[in-house]
């Protein structure tokens, strides 16, 4: 019996099973093609791949600027450069951004790591993870000459009304004085240290808050200022800087944490960071070396 009808519903259920599977096969290859591409690559796997680093860092010295003939340095600019080395990692672009943009920046995968003497805070660490430190120390007040004994303090210059408070954007003197009691109206933010150094020198602020190898790196380069006779905060320090990562860049944070516990302290170490006005007492508490007993 001829029967073309009954041939044709078979085929016809033959066709659709064969299509949906070829589909399924081409989906599973384009789902691991994807997986293969370089945009998916964790950081670390890139990075070792390209054999370069995007590094972000701010125009703050003595943690980080970019000297009259290009090159980046700084106490964390150098210090990155060493510890990249010792991954096999020796092309850096660097990208300079305001401090406020630091984080944004690096969440948003412009670079992919900050190397800018960050302070750790607890706000900061929900946004990216630290390195281990690699120094620690507190703040300081940059004022001109006259104000120097007058205003010593967070104290001092919630005490009086006239005066004014220059603070980097997004850096974490401004918090600190408004929890002293500074009023709000007279902390002013600056975009950098230079800009606001030159405010206080113009007499458009009383003094600068920032950390104190800031402060003193300054003092020393204008006639005008001077460091304030007592930091803002005594020892124990209050605050200490590290390096900047993706949340979720683990391994790339792994590796350059195990070369920098293993290289701060070190000679090298020392006499990369002296230039920068950076000595064994900024070293991380765990790191600091024991004091000499006395016969």
């Amino acid at each position: 019996m001829d029967t073309p009808g009954s041939s044709a519903p078979a085929g016809g259920l033959r066709r659709p099973v064969l299509i949906v599977a070829a589909l399924l096969i081409l989906g599973a290859a384009g789902l691991a093609m994807l997986a293969l591409l370089p945009g998916e690559e964790d950081a670390w796997t890139r990075i070792r791949r390209s054999g370069s680093v995007r590094i972000g860092h701010t125009a703050e010295a003595p943690y980080a600027w970019r000297t009259p003939d290009g090159r980046v340095t700084g106490e964390a600019p150098e210090l990155a450069r060493a510890v990249f080395a010792q991954l096999g990692i020796q092309h850096i672009e660097w990208v300079e951004v305001q401090f406020g943009s630091l984080i944004p920046q690096l969440r948003t995968g412009r670079f992919d790591v900050i190397a800018a003497g960050m302070y750790v805070t607890p706000a900061r660490e929900r946004q990216i993870a630290f390195s281990h430190p690699s120094y620690c120390t507190h703040a300081a007040l940059l004022v001109r000459h006259a104000d120097a004994q007058r205003l010593r303090g967070y104290a001092d210059l919630a005490q009086d009304p006239g005066a004014r408070l220059a603070v980097l954007a997004g850096a974490v003197e401004g918090e600190a004085a408004l929890a002293a009691g500074v009023p709000a109206g007279r902390i002013h933010a600056f975009p950098d240290p230079a800009s606001a150094a030159q405010a206080v020198a113009d007499g458009e602020a009383e003094a600068l808050a920032l950390s104190a190898p800031s402060v003193q790196w300054l003092a020393d380069r204008d006639p005008r200022l001077r460091r304030a006779a007592e930091a803002v905060t005594a020892a124990p320090p209050e605050g200490c800087g590290a390096f900047g990562f993706r949340q979720e860049d683990r391994e790339l944070r792994r590796r350059f944490d195990a070369q920098l516990r293993a290289f701060l302290g070190t000679p090298a170490h020392a006499a990369l960071v002296r230039p920068f006005g950076f000595t064994p007492a900024e070293l991380p508490p765990a790191l600091q070396p024991a004091p000499e007993r006395r016969p």
